[in-house]
């Protein structure tokens, strides 16, 4: 396994490509973790390799309070990538695992769901099969956290085949204003956002979006006066044990 403890910037998506075409699994955690969290996730894996960059290490670890055990460091901004060969061997498979979620743990401790790349392809094709010839053409924002399955369907899917992935940063994923701006300015067509910070958009702003997936807890409050826009809304509920998202 290969850890990705990295800031919400292409380098992460970058990084999640290159571990699967060198045949490996990766994991991604958010720095933003409490120490417990990131420490269980690394014993539990037990990495051979941790991506990151040497600001949010030092950062997290300015009280010696993380534990990488045998793992490799590799900082990203200490790394001289333009020595690495651009064109290595691809040894990804189909059926060899891609990706290793953990469960929020919310009844227990956090558990590791391995996934293949043909789980990851089978679950970009809702993208795909929802927006047809279309998909190549139109651009998705990335709210969630990279490792909270919902990024996964916001992301891999418009990768796959040729859409347009925007991420939106730590400091600005929050801000409803800068939300709704950045929406509107670079004509995002789908996105997910977390059901309590969707229904506020929604009862706020008429969203020019034409997907919205509201998920992570129970949808209640919206108003339905404010649904005048042309965007449909879906209430999903994601299971990282089987990559999967039900809508209702």
């Amino acid at each position: 396994f290969v850890l990705l403890m990295l800031p919400r910037r292409v380098c992460f998506f970058t990084a999640a490509i290159a571990v699967q075409k060198a045949g490996c699994a990766y994991v991604p955690i958010s720095h933003t973790y409490p120490a417990e969290r990131i420490n269980y996730i690394i014993s539990d894996c037990q990495p051979k390799l941790i991506i990151t960059t040497s600001e949010i290490f030092h950062q997290r670890n300015q009280k010696g309070e993380l534990n990488i055990g045998n793992a490799h460091l590799l900082f990203l901004d200490k790394t001289d990538l333009k020595s690495v060969d651009a064109s290595p061997a691809d040894l990804s498979s189909p059926d060899i695992p891609a990706l290793l979620l953990y469960t929020s743990g919310t009844t227990g401790k956090p558990k590791g769901v391995l996934h293949s790349s043909h789980s990851l392809l089978c679950a970009s094709l809702i993208w795909k099969l929802e927006l047809g010839e279309d998909a190549p053409w139109l651009a998705t924002a990335v709210m969630a956290d990279f490792s909270f399955i919902a990024s996964t369907f916001d992301t891999f899917g418009p990768l796959y085949y040729g859409g347009c992935v925007h991420i939106l940063g730590e400091d600005v994923r929050a801000d409803m204003d800068y939300v709704r701006k950045y929406i509107h300015d670079n004509h995002i067509y789908r996105m997910f956002m977390p059901s309590a910070f969707g229904v506020a958009m929604i009862n706020t702003y008429e969203l020019d979006l034409k997907r919205l997936l509201l998920g992570g807890e129970k949808v209640s409050g919206i108003n339905p006066e404010k649904l005048t826009g042309d965007v449909a809304i879906f209430v999903g509920y994601g299971m990282s044990e089987s990559l999967a998202i039900d809508t209702q």
